[in-house]
């Protein structure tokens, strides 16, 4: 399995020197200890002869070379670059000796090192000048390895700009047909309207209606109505009505409604009976007519605010008077407007000092 899955896999207490014997048989990888809890790596990845240019015929070895700390993970895309020469078969003492040139040359800033030919000298081995053929061979060995890691990287790019896109593509897609779906739905909203009643327990065990789930006309949106009160009824028999109206895409969307929040509009009119009575006795006709005096886009315009937005008479006819049917009801809404202006001040906007 070689010095690595012994070096991992030992016991803790067990010497590492031990478990290198096995690997120090093969010619292709050594392992040299640098410290206590350390040692440096090489592994062959490449040898080929060469003719040099005096003729003589060397292998050129190309390896990686990397730090091998006990009992961590090595990743080779970190590993450096070595090469040499040599005139026979590779030896533990020659891979030693490169690895000893090595770590006297060893810089931060370089990450490929050619460090000559090895020669045997009375047994001693020592690292000289090597032929300019193998340093060539070496410099295009990285050129063409750097090559296929550019391209390697590019290729990558290109399929993650691809995915992003296919991506970007389904999301598009999903949108337009979640767009399409709400037009569809919305269209049918308006081809059908409803209002459905909110409700809930009262204090008298009875059931309350608290206010309804519409339709926006002209939108197909829900137009939610909040906070029903049935307030002063003139003399004429007209009855005033105050509501908070808000819009929104769907039934279930979360309500944040509040007799403080700006999010949506408080509106008074009239109506020339109680508004359960038209919706039951009038139908459908009654609905639409409700439906559409609260869904006029005129009524959204004053958030946070209270607006008198007019009113139904008796035929059933939408009034956008700015001013009341009756001097008598129009003293009830600007008493109801005022007194509605006390109680929810507008908000101040900061300065810019935050003041």
């Amino acid at each position: 399995m070689g010095f690595l899955s012994n070096l991992f896999n030992r016991k803790k207490d067990e010497p590492v020197q031990d478990s290198r014997r096995e690997v120090r048989q093969s010619v292709n990888q050594y392992w040299k200890r640098i410290g206590p809890s350390s040692s440096i790596g090489i592994i062959i990845d490449k040898q080929e002869e060469i003719q040099s240019e005096n003729g003589t015929t060397t292998k050129v070895i190309e390896a990686k070379i990397f730090d091998a700390p006990d009992n961590q993970t090595i990743n080779f895309s970190y590993a450096d670059k070595i090469a040499f020469e040599v005139s026979g078969e590779v030896t533990e003492a020659i891979l030693d000796a490169v690895i000893n040139q090595y770590m006297r040359e060893r810089s931060p800033e370089r990450n490929t090192y050619y460090v000559g030919r090895a020669y045997n000298l009375d047994g001693y081995i020592q690292l000289g000048s090597g032929s300019q053929t193998a340093q060539r061979m070496f410099e295009n060995d990285i050129m063409l390895e750097r090559q296929e890691m550019e391209a390697r990287a590019q290729m990558s790019a290109r399929i993650r700009q691809e995915n992003e896109r296919q991506a970007n593509k389904r999301a598009n897609d999903q949108a337009l047909q979640y767009q399409s779906g709400k037009r569809a739905e919305f269209q049918k909203r308006k081809e059908n309207p409803f209002m459905k009643t909110i409700t809930k327990p009262g204090s008298d065990g009875r059931i309350a209606i608290t206010g309804y789930d519409g339709v926006n006309i002209n939108t197909g949106e829900i137009l939610r109505i909040r906070h029903l009160q049935r307030g002063q009824q003139t003399s004429n028999g007209m009855i005033l009505y105050v509501a908070n109206i808000q819009n929104t895409d769907n039934e279930y969307d979360a309500e944040y409604f509040d007799e403080r929040d700006d999010s949506s509009c408080k509106v008074c009119f009239e109506l020339p009976d109680r508004l359960s009575v038209i919706l039951n006795q009038r139908g459908p006709e009654g609905i639409r007519r409700i439906l559409e005096l609260l869904s006029d886009p005129r009524n959204f315009e004053n958030q946070g605010k209270m607006s008198y937005i007019g009113g139904i008479d008796g035929r059933g006819v939408i009034h956008r008077e700015e001013r009341a049917s009756s001097g008598e009801m129009q003293n009830f809404v600007d008493s109801l407007i005022n007194k509605y202006s006390e109680n929810h001040p507008p908000k101040r906007i900061p300065d810019d000092d935050g003041r």
